[in-house]
């Protein structure tokens, strides 16, 4: 298939992860969920029947979503660097302490 566009491994993705959910916990969240993805290939444009512009195309993202006394806080980042995840963790952390409660917020069952 050719080259690849990915900047991470799916080690570091799963790694990315990990200190999301270990800053979370370090914050007081029991049960955070985290997710880390990234997408690249190629776009191609056409125009007129021609071919135009051929580009890489890609796109990395952290979500992060923390539960509280029936509270969810959620943010993410299109960044993977350590600051960026403290940062997103932080921002989730807060809107989880401050929105309003929610009785149908709340992770789902994980067994």
């Amino acid at each position: 298939m050719g080259d690849t566009y990915l900047l991470h491994s799916e080690g570091e993705l799963k790694d990315v992860a990990a200190e999301a959910v270990r800053e979370a916990q370090r914050l007081g969240f029991g049960t955070p969920l985290v997710s880390a993805s990234e997408s690249a290939g190629l776009k191609m444009t056409v125009h007129g029947g021609r071919p135009e512009v051929m580009a890489k195309d890609g796109a990395q993202n952290l979500t992060v979503k923390l539960y509280e006394h029936g509270r969810l806080g959620t943010a993410s980042s299109s960044a993977l660097t350590r600051e960026a995840i403290r940062k997103t963790v932080a921002r989730a952390a807060t809107l989880a302490r401050e929105v309003e409660s929610d009785s149908d917020a709340k992770p789902a069952d994980l067994d």
